[in-house]
């Protein structure tokens, strides 16, 4: 817990480890608190639990509820109710398919006598939201029936079915209903999708016998709305998805005028991805709307897309005017999604949804702040440009800028210190588990001049995690060299590797090194001092796991004597990957420094584009953020934070 803007109290908590599960629906209740509704299971793809959860008014955990058997349940939008108690309405999959599920409970989250309700002959498909009845006598869902159209349904305190209503799209497909507002005049206003042969946003008032009004339902294009507001304009407010041209899902809000004219829409565009699932009102009459996006995900991949999603939130004046559009969630591999908002008397507003596969509610502040969520989190403010590095690409980015420091002085170090074992021993064998390694010719008294081929002929080391089999061979000219090249020896040398054609396995895959190094070393027993050169004339490319890394330029100075320091401040590397349009210039702020090369304690690393766009890497014992300038207007847009092994 802590505290954001104007002093309001912001939180961010997870339930339900160490099974997995969703928040669907959350209400502030009368004592200040939470109440909230979704599913919860064991094992993904195995049966689920409808959940309610109650917590206090810093999301401390005060009690957690299931409801279900054998099959599914699901928990898809909860209500406080009168007595003090609970409504949540969901769906459960038993022997007679998907059927509409009621569940009402006291106070302390039990279920009263003859709950939970279940109603077989009515439904298609699950509750999806649900209201007080505007009468005051029972309440109103919405879902999709029978004959898969759109359903309206009443019924009273004691689960009693007292009417329902269903209205048929014109394209005759499967129409479902997902959201209902009471509306001031005591009737209602529910959204849809129109199923009939592409999907389309539909939209009806209805009075508070859920007959049609004159005029309605509309039509707003193509497209899928899952929450709808009342404006106190006599209007209202969708939000929602809409397909884009190249086939993947946009962001939608659409405002209407009271006779259903539409007013505005904002698309939300991005990478990949996108939709809003809940919308509110904000008390100073704009809109506050979340969901979930795939476009800024570090970690993408199309044969498991649940891995990739983070929440979205977007904030707009009464006009459509963007206000400020976020990002948060957790990288890489995790399932982040806000499922439902609702606006707080206190100018903040709470999110329910998904963290990590766990249930999760988040308190955030008016301009979308809340707490840490720890290590590997992700904080991002979209701007209205963005340039060629961003938060979809800046791991990939500041990896393998960070990672090339640390990559160069180990393949500068690997020849020469082979070279130096080789002469202490002409038997040493760098290849400790199979294989062959040797040097040719063998080396004698090394002098200025000398040109050596290291040859790697499936040569593993280690086992396990730390197997690694190196194949391929680089060449090495001794350029200068000062005093005896020896173990623990006083010398000072430089050399040049070329051509380099090598490559080895580890636990992450493939990397393939072409190209060449100039490499210099000043020892003097165990103080050492490096120096590690490219020439724009020949690059040294690096093809690790698919993603080939071009150094075109690089001046980096290393030194080490039990402690290490990667880069001197002022050191510059130019490097292009592929996949990223440019050259990307690395400068070392402050050298990055440690005893352990995988856990450094200090650092800083500045990347930029052409662009202007730039993530800067901070290093602090042994955890890295990532500021992320992707309007390269000199201020942080969002902050990626993870460990120094995550880059490397």
């Amino acid at each position: 817990m802590g505290k954001g803007e104007d002093n309001v109290t912001i939180f961010w908590q997870e339930f339900g480890r160490p099974d997995f599960g969703l928040a669907k629906s959350v209400q502030q209740t009368a004592d200040g608190g939470f109440i909230m509704a979704g599913y919860i299971g064991q094992v993904i793809g195995g049966p689920t639990d409808a959940f309610l959860i109650k917590t206090g008014d810093s999301g401390v955990l005060d009690w957690m509820k299931t409801f279900g058997g054998s099959g599914h349940e699901e928990g898809t939008c909860v209500l406080q109710t009168s007595d003090g108690g609970y409504i949540v309405g969901g769906y459960q999959d038993g022997t007679e398919g998907r059927v509409f599920y009621l569940i009402r409970t006291d106070a302390d989250g039990e279920a009263l006598a003859g709950w939970p309700k279940t109603y077989a002959n009515n439904s298609r498909d699950g509750i999806y939201d649900l209201c007080e009845a505007t009468e005051g006598d029972g309440f109103v869902f919405v879902g999709s029936s029978v004959s898969q159209h759109f359903l309206m349904a009443k019924v009273g305190h004691d689960g009693t079915l007292l009417w329902e209503k269903t209205f048929q799209g014109p394209g005759g497909g499967w129409d479902v209903a997902f959201s209902i507002d009471p509306s001031p005049d005591g009737g209602y206003i529910i959204a849809g999708c129109d199923g009939g042969g592409s999907q389309n946003v539909w939209v009806a008032r209805t009075d508070a016998l859920g007959n049609l009004k004159a005029g309605w339902p509309k039509a707003y294009g193509e497209g899928v709305p899952l929450s709808v507001k009342n404006t106190p304009d006599g209007g209202f407010v969708i939000a929602g998805n809409a397909p884009d041209a190249q086939g993947d899902m946009d962001a939608i809000l659409i405002k209407a005028n009271a006779s259903g004219v539409q007013s505005w829409k904002k698309t939300f565009t991005g990478a990949r991805n996108n939709e809003l699932d809940s919308v509110d009102l904000t008390a100073d009459g704009g809109i506050i709307a979340v969901g979930g996006t795939q476009s800024y995900s570090t970690v993408y991949d199309q044969a498991q897309l649940y891995l990739t999603y983070d929440i979205m939130m977007v904030r707009v004046d009464q006009s459509g005017n963007t206000l400020w559009q976020k990002v948060i969630g957790r990288t890489p591999d995790c399932l982040d999604a806000a499922k439902f908002v609702q606006n707080l008397s206190d100018g903040g507003f709470i999110l329910a949804g998904g963290s990590n596969a766990y249930p999760m509610i988040a308190k955030m502040d008016r301009s979308g702040n809340t707490v840490s969520m720890g290590k590997r989190e992700i904080k991002l403010t979209v701007s209205e440009t963005s340039g060629t590095i961003g938060l979809g690409n800046a791991s990939l980015i500041a990896g393998r800028g960070a990672g090339s420091l640390l990559f160069l002085q180990q393949l500068g170090a690997f020849g020469l210190d082979l070279l130096l074992d080789v002469l202490d021993d002409p038997s040493y064998e760098y290849c400790t588990t199979s294989g062959d390694s040797s040097i040719s010719p063998s080396p004698g008294t090394v002098a200025e001049g000398d040109s050596y081929t290291v040859t790697m002929t499936a040569c593993v080391t280690g086992s396990g995690e730390d197997r690694v089999e190196f194949d391929g061979s680089l060449g090495m000219e001794v350029e200068s060299l000062d005093g005896t090249l020896a173990l623990d020896g006083t010398y000072t040398v430089d050399l040049t590797y070329y051509p380099i054609d090598l490559s080895f396995v580890d636990d992450v895959g493939l990397t393939a090194i072409d190209g060449s190094l100039a490499f210099s070393r000043q020892a003097a027993g165990s103080d050492i001092s490096e120096l590690a050169e490219v020439s724009p004339s020949q690059p040294l490319y690096i093809d690790e796991d698919g993603v080939l890394m071009t150094i075109t330029s690089c001046s980096l100075g290393i030194t080490g004597a039990g402690d290490y320091a990667l880069g001197i401040a002022g050191d510059t590397e130019l490097f292009e990957l592929e996949g990223i349009s440019g050259t990307l210039t690395l400068n070392v702020v402050a050298p990055v420094v440690g005893t352990d090369p995988m856990t450094p304690d200090s650092g800083e690393l500045f990347i930029e584009a052409a662009d202007g766009s730039s993530v800067t890497v901070t290093v602090i014992l042994g955890d890295v953020e990532l500021s992320i300038d992707t309007d390269g207007d000199g201020s942080s847009d969002g902050t990626l934070s993870g460990t120094w092994d995550d880059l490397n």
